[in-house]
């Protein structure tokens, strides 16, 4: 815990051997936060996350584990630890936490007191920094959608939860030039690695801590699997008709080879073989919009 103790804004970082040293200390009221080894003998590790459960007000908890399975987050986050970080690898995702906490952001940013309905947002909804792309405030529907707690999302960035290049970038990346344009159609992940397609809004609000941004995010799954069936839809009756406009080009240009000019029918042929191939043409011109139009997650 050396490391902890020169984070700018840590006064005192004291280590305990026991459950009840733990629990002792937690029931002073003195720690502002409380880490937490779930893989301490003898239970321990549950034994101070009950602890601080029944706490009020709650005290910020970080859990670390050597067996950081999915199983295991999950138990301890619903247990009542607000973080759950693997020892091996997300050390600095615990001193990340900590350092926000000492500087007093460690908590969700208040949003300003006129946009009153934020959190009954039906759709995610963001507030981030414009330079870090650091995340300051989530909505319920947010955290409803990407299944990330609240303060999960306090310790990451807009980056952290869009797919980029076809992998999802770690947190520590500079946002700048990371995660290329974050607005319009996009990839985002949940907590569970899913993919969630959407579009994204962007815009910016002045409120008390500065400029920030806000980014509306609508899920947009539906739509393309509508958009989807659209197209093959499409995609086959363009197909039928196709063979179907070639067969009557194909026989009413027969017909001209067969006929003499002044043969009353001939003209009757030559306008069905000219309106299929204009009728033809028209079928691919609408297949085929203007490349701008397109678009690619």
């Amino acid at each position: 815990m050396d490391l902890l103790s020169k984070v700018p804004g840590v006064e005192h970082v004291h280590v305990v051997a026991s459950a009840l040293e733990a629990i002792r200390a937690i029931r002073s009221g003195w720690p502002d936060a409380v880490i937490v080894d779930i893989d301490m003998p003898r239970g321990a590790g549950p034994r101070i996350l009950d602890a601080l459960r029944a706490e009020r007000p709650r005290i910020l908890s970080v859990v670390l584990a050597d067996d950081a399975t999915e199983q295991k987050r999950d138990a301890c986050l619903q247990a009542g630890a607000h973080f759950f970080f693997d020892k091996s690898l997300e050390v600095s995702n615990m001193v990340d936490v900590i350092s926000r906490l000492a500087r007093g952001d460690a908590q969700r940013l208040d949003v300003p007191p006129s946009w009153t309905c934020f959190d009954q947002l039906p759709i995610p909804s963001f507030l981030y920094e414009p330079d870090s792309l650091a995340i300051k405030a989530v909505n319920n529907a947010a955290v409803d959608r990407y299944r990330y707690s609240r303060e999960e999302f306090l310790t990451m960035t807009l980056v952290d939860i869009q797919l980029c290049d076809g992998r999802r970038e770690r947190h520590g990346h500079q946002a700048s030039g990371v995660a290329g344009p974050m607005s319009g159609r996009r990839q985002h992940r949940d907590r569970d690695g899913a993919i969630i397609h959407v579009d994204v809004a962007l815009t910016s609000m002045h409120s008390e801590c500065g400029q920030m941004g806000v980014a509306v995010v609508h899920d947009i799954g539906d739509r393309l699997q509508i958009e989807l069936a659209l197209g093959h839809l499409t995609g086959a009756v363009t197909g039928d008709l196709e063979h179907l406009l070639t067969e009557i080009t194909g026989r009413s240009g027969e017909m001209i080879s067969r006929l003499t000019p002044d043969d009353p029918m001939c003209a009757d042929a030559v306008g069905i073989y000219e309106a299929s191939v204009a009728f033809a043409r028209r079928i691919r011109k609408a297949l085929d919009p203007p490349a701008e139009t397109f678009w690619r997650i």
